[in-house]
Parts: structure tokens; C-alpha cells; sequence
């Protein structure tokens, strides 16, 4: 028996098999960053904030803290962003309708600019207005009743277009809201004032 031939053969397959054994890691690791790279692009499909999303983020709040309130989208029809419809209790299928207002941050704090045509605080079925802002995946609300608002830009000047513009600020870690459009003015009642649908329903009866 020839040992030498036999130990070459088996050599020779070692190799063949180590060879394969390192194009399988090759094709393994190739296969990881795929996944990788498609998981982190799935992340960013995610983590991307459009209005719908703020809207939709504003819409869940108040079903969850109101579980009498069915809130849905609004349309052109109705003239409003939001229409919350009481769903129990004395005023049962009223529809309050509202605007909705979203700004994203291009800071590194949380901060946006909106605007507010006048003509939208003459709509008296418009009973309240939600300015949000997006900051790291996170949301800022700013929510005032038609009248709270009305009040509010009573000193505020506006534009040619009758359009008043609003720079909500979260200084401080929070410690300190403001709009800093027109000098800088305490919002810190309005900040996640989601109390106000409970007052403003309380106020239609």
C-alpha cells in the first residue's frame, strides 16, 4: 500500500474542503450585511416623520385618554384637520372639528415654525388648534381652544397675507416654553393641554 499517495490524496481534499469553507464564510458574511444594511434602511423608513404621522400620533392621544371620543381624519368638505365625534353622555354624536398644525425641528433642540391664517379663527365650527413639533422621534404639542387662540394673537402682528406666524421654543430641558416669534412668550398652559377637550366638552352642554 502506498502511504504517500494515500496521505497526498487526503491533503489535496483537505484543501478542497478549507477552500469551501471560505467562500461559505464569504457568502455568509456578504449575506449579513445584507440584511444589515436592509434593517437599517427599514429604520429609517420608520424613524421618517411626515404630517400624516403627527396627525396620526394626535389622533391616537385623544382616543387614549378619551375613550368616549372617536377621532378620525378630517377633510376639505368639513373644512378641518381632525374631527373628534362624542360617542356617549348627554351630547352624544356631537362633532367637534379642529385644526392641526406640524413643524419639524432642524435644530438641536426641539423647536418649529408654523403659521395661521386668520381666516381660520373666523370658522366657528373650528373649536380647537394643535401646533406639533418633531424632535428625535418625539412629539411636542401645542393645543389651544379656538378662543385661547383668539386671545393669544390679539398683539401679534401679521403678515400682508393676514397670516401670524409662531415659533414654539422648548428651552431648558423643558423647564421653559415660549413662543420666541414676537418676543418671547410663555406657552408652557398650552404644552400637551390635552385637558381642554374634557372643558370643551363640559362647556357644550
Amino acid at each position: 500500500m502506498n502511504y504517500e499517495t494515500i496521505i497526498l490524496e487526503l491533503m489535496g481534499r483537505v484543501q478542497i474542503l478549507e477552500q469551501k469553507m471560505k467562500e461559505m464564510e464569504g457568502q455568509t458574511e456578504a449575506f449579513e450585511k445584507l440584511i444589515e444594511e436592509n434593517d437599517f434602511e427599514e429604520q429609517d423608513r420608520e424613524m421618517k416623520i411626515t404630517r400624516s404621522v403627527a396627525r396620526k400620533h394626535v389622533m391616537d392621544n385623544i382616543s387614549r385618554k378619551y375613550d368616549y371620543l372617536n377621532v378620525q381624519k378630517g377633510n376639505r368638505a368639513k373644512q378641518a384637520d381632525i374631527i373628534v365625534t362624542i360617542s356617549s353622555g348627554d351630547n352624544k354624536g356631537e362633532e367637534l372639528f379642529g385644526k392641526f398644525y406640524y413643524s419639524k425641528s432642524f435644530h438641536d433642540f426641539p423647536s418649529g415654525w408654523h403659521t395661521l391664517k386668520e381666516s381660520d379663527l373666523e370658522k366657528e365650527h373650528i373649536k380647537f388648534h394643535i401646533f406639533t413639533v418633531s424632535f428625535e422621534n418625539k412629539f411636542h404639542n401645542f393645543i389651544f381652544s379656538t378662543e385661547e387662540l383668539k386671545q393669544y394673537v390679539l398683539n401679534k402682528p401679521k403678515d400682508s397675507s393676514d397670516q401670524y406666524y409662531f415659533y414654539f421654543h422648548i428651552k431648558e430641558g423643558g423647564n421653559k416654553i415660549v413662543d420666541d416669534r414676537d418676543g418671547e412668550k410663555d406657552v408652557h398652559r398650552y404644552y400637551e393641554n390635552w385637558n381642554l377637550f374634557g372643558e370643551i366638552i363640559k362647556n357644550t352642554k
